[in-house]
């Protein structure tokens, strides 16, 4: 698509622009997607970019005749629900300035799930305005009153203000109070959620619902006819979206919905961006996040991520590169409360020719025990586990509660090898981990030897877990997800056990016998 140039020596006032210039301002507002083309290569000095699907119409033009379905008074309620990385952002802040240049009275309230986030991008719609073309061919201009990047007036009076989810928006207002003849204004939400997250609880549902409810729909200066606007891809079948269509009325709410792939799973929405072996790659890989995000149909979120075909069962254990230990540590005896789980994995070779590594879970305990036992306990599975053919050459303990003590303890130890396993932000929450591994499972890398004792209370365990968190624990999925992450995802750790080292083995067996021989000592002492 090509754009009408405008011409640099044009005055400001627009009493003195040429007729073709004029030409120029009334094409532009009756389009928001030629508006759109037009200032986005001379805010970001390269084309804007239209996808071309085959068999549909691009989703940049179905989002921009939505848009201006909701300007010119056709729809009040506009959900949106589209794939991530589709430039639904950009469409939005277009959308916003393209208002203003036809009314600069308008009030709009842009929200997003960060405040941070709606600086980027109110700032950027401030930027537009901002531009020479923009205030000549429009005569809007900025107030000099207010300068602040997430909230900004226009000398006619409009005003764009930007809050995060969790943030105060009281005393400013979307629309014009009273005004029904013309668009003056919306309340937009952009990413409720985090859309790096994978997984919504239901209290972060509720906090994000009740927000909607008793703070922004309270913002709307007329709440029966200012409309509102909220965009983003689908989080699950708790997200705002969902709570929001399952309190309203039957086709209360336009909804445009993009699936990423189309026809029976064969066209891609956005092919310059999604390949259809990309999509269908991810689909096998992740699918609760395929058709979550990237189709817009969360499946129920009860549906387990694993099953027991996703696990490889061999005859025998297959040789092992190296090995290790998980551990993850509970405070209390009690059955009712959470175990201690000691799970041994090795890291083998499937593939020499495209160095393909599979994970093999060797032993596993689970156990409900005393802090003072934990070390006696820890020590009598770490012994069991030495006298396999390639001996555990590392431990990771989760660091937290007893786990803090046992880590304390055991790094006294000559011969063992600790690592500190350490939950931060950058790990996120407990259900993304186990996400975050799906497709390592998925794929068949973790490995049983057949007629273990450990497989089937490992197994069982494995393919209760869910994505709403129904299931009761997930202690042995812990051991399992930093078996993954240190065996196959940290290919330092690979490269770093890539190789026996027998000398290495021999101070662990050594002391391992060691301790077994205290060990016999302290049972005859006490005995």
């Amino acid at each position: 698509m090509i754009y009408p140039e405008i011409d640099e020596s044009q005055a400001l006032n627009l009493s003195k622009l040429n007729p073709e210039a004029l030409d120029v301002t009334a094409q532009l507002q009756s389009s928001l997607l030629d508006f759109t083309g037009i200032f986005y290569k001379k805010l970001m000095g390269r084309d804007y970019i239209i996808s071309q699907p085959i068999g549909i119409e691009s989703h940049v033009k179905q989002i921009c005749d939505a848009l201006t379905d909701v300007h010119e008074g056709r729809c009040r309620k506009l959900m949106i629900e589209i794939p991530p990385r589709a430039g639904k952002s950009s469409l939005v802040i277009f959308f916003i300035a393209w208002a203003m240049s036809i009314n600069p009275k308008c009030n709009f309230i842009y929200t997003s799930y960060s405040h941070d986030l709606v600086i980027k991008h109110t700032s950027t719609i401030r930027d537009i305005m901002q531009l020479q073309d923009y205030k000549t061919l429009f005569g809007v201009r900025l107030s000099r009153d207010t300068n602040a990047k997430d909230f900004f007036k226009t000398e006619q009076g409009g005003e764009i203000m930007g809050s995060g989810t969790s943030g105060s928006i009281l005393g400013n207002g979307a629309g014009i109070r009273g005004c029904r003849e013309f668009f003056s204004g919306a309340l937009i939400i952009d990413d409720a959620h985090n859309p790096e997250k994978m997984f919504i609880s239901k209290k972060e549902s509720d906090e994000i619902y009740n927000w909607y409810a008793y703070k922004a729909l309270d913002r709307l200066n007329g709440l029966d006819y200012q409309p509102i606007i909220i965009i983003g891809h689908r989080m699950g079948k708790n997200d705002l979206q969902q709570r929001i269509i399952d309190t309203s009325l039957p086709n209360e709410w336009r909804r445009l919905t993009i699936p990423a792939l189309f026809d029976n799973e064969t066209k891609s929405f956005y092919p310059e961006e999604y390949s259809v072996e990309t999509l269908l790659d991810l689909k096998k890989r992740f699918k609760y996040l395929f058709y979550t995000k990237m189709q817009q149909s969360p499946p129920d979120q009860a549906e387990n991520l694993f099953s027991e075909s996703s696990f490889e069962i061999k005859n025998e254990a297959p040789e092992m590169l190296f090995t290790f230990i998980t551990a993850d540590t509970a405070e209390t005896s009690k059955t009712y409360n959470d175990p201690t789980v000691f799970s041994f994995f090795g890291v083998y070779k499937i593939d020499k020719l495209d160095n393909t590594y599979g994970l093999h879970w060797i032993d596993c305990e689970q156990m409900w025990v005393e802090p003072k036992d934990l070390e006696s306990r820890f020590m009598s599975f770490y012994s069991s586990c030495c006298r396999f053919n390639t001996k555990p050459s590392f431990v990771a303990i989760e660091k937290k509660s007893t786990g803090v003590t046992l880590l304390s303890t055991l790094k006294s130890y000559q011969g063992m090898e600790i690592i500190d396993v350490d939950r931060t932000a950058a790990s996120k929450d407990k259900l993304s981990r186990f996400i975050s591994v799906q497709p390592y499972i998925n794929k068949r890398l973790v490995s049983f030897t057949k007629h273990a004792n450990h497989s089937q209370m490992c197994i069982e365990h494995c393919i209760q877990i869910s994505p709403d968190g129904s299931h009761s624990r997930d202690d042995i999925m812990d051991t399992l997800y930093d078996g993954i992450k240190l065996g196959l995802i940290d290919s330092v750790i690979s490269q770093r056990f890539s190789k026996k080292d027998d000398k290495n083995n021999a101070v662990i067996r050594s002391f391992s016998d060691d301790f077994m021989s205290i060990q016999r000592l302290k049972e005859a002492r006490y005995n």
